[in-house]
């Protein structure tokens, strides 16, 4: 049996990963109403999926991933133990309502899919904007030892 597995699947930098979940998938059409401390967004926007939709999105670099929100207005801290995923173009994303989905990637040795951590936060600009990635903690520092409880049997559905 290969060691953990952080050992067997390490996040690189493009390396593709897949989230799922029932958030909002055109923000565009819509604009949040009231108070936005005390409102719920994604109740205020009323357009989360009847439909589970996934994305695969690939693992930014540390240093990329810190530079796109160092160079915001709002004070932004990605520590060693975050991550981020999304295309620098934008385009593809989590958005609201997807928060607490888990961000997997399959393991080629032992073919598990084996989650990395839970979606968690991106910037205040639109879902889907250029260099606006989504931040997620890694499971091993913020969940001791669920990466290895969350291994699932490979499904292939649709050939994702």
């Amino acid at each position: 049996m290969a060691g953990s597995a952080q050992d067997a699947l390490p996040l690189l930098p493009n390396s593709l990963g897949v989230v799922a979940g029932w958030g909002i998938s055109n923000l565009n059409s819509s604009s949040v109403s009231g108070d936005p401390l005390t409102s719920d967004p994604v109740a205020d926007l009323g357009m989360t999926s009847d439909l589970l939709q996934y994305v695969k999105l690939p693992v930014v670099s540390q240093d990329e991933c810190q530079a796109s929100y160092t160079s915001r207005s709002i004070s932004y801290n990605i520590t060693d133990n975050m991550f981020c995923a999304g295309f620098f173009e934008g385009g593809r994303d989590t958005c609201l309502g997807d928060s607490g989905g888990a961000f997997v990637m399959e393991d080629g040795v032992s073919q598990r899919w084996v989650v990395f951590g839970l979606v968690s936060w991106g910037g205040p600009e639109e879902c889907g904007s250029q260099r606006v990635y989504g931040v997620t903690p890694e499971s091993p520092n913020t969940w001791t030892g669920s990466r290895n409880r969350f291994k699932l049997p490979l499904v292939v559905i649709n050939d994702l």
